[in-house]
């Protein structure tokens, strides 16, 4: 699915109440060490919406990733879970100007301690 300037700008935008209530900015960065945790840390928990090897063996090394909660989630593997975030990544890619839109579920303490991301 391609997604418009607007459609992509809006992905970034959303917020979503954090643990205590208040909105805040909830679009956030990870380098691609810092995703790759994140995606093993994502296996580990069981859920669903993790990245391949092939995906990391395409994305840039040393690219910044924005990641954008879609949604709070409560399955993995058609069974309830713990709440947890699933998150849009546009990554930055080998030898590409436009980033590639993955989806990544994360917990949703791992998502809220990365930083956030600057307008």
């Amino acid at each position: 699915m391609a997604l418009s300037k607007r459609s992509t700008l809006a992905l970034i935008s959303c917020s979503v109440p954090n643990n205590e209530g208040r909105k805040g900015s909830e679009s956030k960065v990870a380098d691609t060490k810092g995703l790759k945790w994140l995606n093993d840390l994502s296996i580990a928990w069981g859920y669903n919406r993790n990245l391949s090897d092939e995906f990391f063996e395409k994305a840039d090394p040393r690219g910044t990733h924005i990641l954008s909660v879609l949604m709070i989630h409560k399955h993995a593997q058609m069974r309830p879970v713990a709440p947890h975030y699933r998150c849009v990544v546009l990554a930055k890619m080998r030898r590409r100007r436009r980033p590639t839109f993955v989806v990544l579920d994360l917990p949703m303490s791992a998502f809220q301690s990365l930083r956030d991301a600057v307008a």
